[in-house]
């Protein structure tokens, strides 16, 4: 029996940590809900208390038919008990934050009350286990003393009170078919934890993992796939420019931060020309679309490299270069693209290395300058319009 349950107790561990990887995927960081943050820090520490639980049960177990210290055993079955109380505890906070998420309260002082009777029952369950009433060691088993069953009562009592609550929130504010779902995961939660527990067969972690599994599978993963969609649209609506599609200041930041040192790099420094004009006397749609066309044409010639509108009619492209003659030739083709298009904006260029990379934007920007200085004495244009 004891190896039965040890080589369970593994598969069960296996099948927890593919469940940890795959709420882990989410990028925390980038969630703006402190609630789902919240419900998927509670989740994963219900799962790492559940894998502490297996693994000291196995280990406790393993250790039955070896010549080691019965200390030893003893002290990873209180261990195993304590784990057991805390479980149900980060249980408790996890339903909690779920309720929260459908925009419900779980009563704080519940929680409070249940946490005490928790820490109660561990000290007990210490005390008895020093005096040797919690437990005993018989012919390489564990036996368990009524006073380890009646130890198993409050844990199941706090599980209750929670299932409970969750029902009658349900009830009186209708909430969503996610959380029917998730209050179905947890009905074999009481029934089968009950049968191993009174059979005497471990410390129920291989129930607590099914119900894990059965609450991921039903209900966290639909969460987590939500949280990461809502991440990835955060992550690319936090980098990308909205009018434009290039990147953002945000995007060029990170983008000046990846740079090697000795990367060698060239930069151009674009400028809308007559943008003020063009929205005075035709209007901000007019200068949104004169706006997009500057973002196309250095899309079009520097596709592949990076593009960024860092301010309202500012752009910045930064290349990679392996010569400096292939990026000349585009230089000359952007010159002729702008000619073409009535000289729609300045530009300026420099080339240099990734160490010295803000030196060869200014540089860029300062012949930027020169350039719009010519369009505006050579067009006439007032450049304040």
């Amino acid at each position: 029996m004891n190896s039965t349950v040890v080589v369970i107790n593994i598969v069960a561990i296996f099948f927890l940590v593919l469940i940890l990887v795959g709420v882990k995927e989410v990028p925390v960081k980038s969630l703006q809900d402190t609630n789902v943050v919240g419900m998927m820090n509670k989740f994963i520490c219900c799962v790492l208390t559940c894998i502490s639980g297996l693994t000291v049960e196995a280990v406790s177990l393993f250790l039955l038919n070896s010549a080691v210290n019965s200390h030893w055993v003893i002290g990873l079955n209180l261990m195993a008990f304590i784990i057991f109380s805390l479980n149900f505890g980060f249980y408790m906070q996890y339903t909690s934050k779920v309720i929260e998420l459908f925009g419900l309260k779980f009563p704080e002082e519940i929680q409070m009350i249940a946490w005490g009777f928790l820490g109660i029952n561990i000290v007990s369950e210490v005390i008895l286990t020093v005096e040797g009433k919690l437990f005993s060691i018989e012919n390489g088993k564990i036996i368990n003393s009524y006073w380890a069953y009646i130890s198993y009562i409050i844990p199941l009592l706090v599980f209750l009170v929670c299932f409970i609550n969750m029902l009658k929130l349900k009830k009186e504010y209708q909430a969503s078919e996610a959380l029917d779902k998730y209050i179905l995961a947890l009905m074999p939660y009481v029934v089968i934890a009950v049968l191993v527990h009174f059979k005497a067969i471990g410390h129920g972690f291989m129930c607590i993992a099914i119900v894990y599994e059965i609450i991921y599978m039903t209900f966290q993963s639909k969460m987590t796939l939500k949280a990461n969609i809502s991440a990835q649209i955060y992550n690319e609506l936090s980098t990308v420019d909205i009018l434009t599609g290039l990147l953002n200041r945000r995007g060029y930041q990170e983008y000046i931060d990846k740079l090697k040192c000795e990367e060698k790099i060239a930069v151009v420094f674009a400028d809308v020309n007559s943008l003020k004009a063009v929205n005075d006397n035709l209007g901000h749609y007019e200068g949104d679309r004169r706006i997009k066309k500057v973002a196309e044409i250095l899309r079009n010639v520097f596709d592949g490299d990076g593009i960024f509108r860092i301010s309202g009619d500012e752009f910045v492209c930064i290349s990679r270069i392996q010569t400096e003659s292939a990026f000349r030739s585009k230089v000359l083709i952007l010159k002729d693209i702008i000619y073409f298009n009535n000289r729609i904006a300045s530009y300026g260029f420099s080339i240099g290395f990734g160490k010295e990379i803000y030196d060869v934007i200014k540089r860029a920007e300062l012949e930027m300058y020169k350039d719009k200085k010519k369009y505006y004495t050579e067009t006439g244009n007032d450049r304040r319009r």
